[in-house]
């Protein structure tokens, strides 16, 4: 999770457009600096529930976001 906030705030910078299509990704990036600057006060239940709950809305955004489909079809490709 730590890594999907990180890319996002990446994103935030290079391709702010981008995140139109991530409906949470203040919310995201926001949790990600809690895991990373307060992890000791994180219950591992909300970080599950999280999981369980979110992940799959998620990876449906994501996918709707046509750079990141072409970007990853090449990388699978070798290109």
């Amino acid at each position: 999770m730590k890594n999907i906030g990180e890319a996002l705030n990446r994103i935030k910078k290079t391709h702010p457009d981008d995140l139109k299509a991530i409906s949470d990704w203040p919310a995201i990036i926001g949790f990600r600096n809690i895991l990373a600057h307060a992890y000791d006060h994180v219950e591992d239940s909300v970080v599950w529930g999280i999981v369980i709950g979110q992940i799959s809305e998620f990876i449906r955004e994501l996918e709707s976001i046509p750079e990141l489909i072409s970007e990853h079809d090449a990388a699978q490709n070798g290109e």
